[in-house]
């Protein structure tokens, strides 16, 4: 598999943390709290990763309680901005459109 986890220093705090998912970058950039819906106070993560389509860096967001299971999620197999991912995957079309 071509996913790897890199973690100096790393001991229940952030300092430095990248994840390589199939030739690509993610890089920590922090924390942010989120509210479920049940009002449960959790931290997201805050990742980064460059564009495919533009070099332009895009962030994506999954639960720090996921670090131990990253190569399921699949936020990390995402490799376009907003702006190119809407041009590469554009909204499937409804029944209703194609009849």
């Amino acid at each position: 598999m071509n996913d790897d986890i890199a973690a100096p220093g790393f001991a229940g705090k952030y300092d430095l943390l990248v994840y390589v998912r199939d030739g690509r970058l993610w890089t920590f950039v922090g924390t942010q709290p989120y509210k479920t819906a049940d009002q449960r106070e959790v931290e997201l993560m805050v990742w980064s990763a460059k564009c495919a389509a533009c070099e332009k860096t895009f962030t994506v967001l999954t639960p720090a309680a996921a670090l131990s299971r990253m190569r399921t999620i699949s936020v990390f197999g995402r490799i376009h901005c907003d702006e190119h991912k809407k041009i590469n995957n554009p909204p499937r079309a409804t029944r209703a459109a194609n009849q």
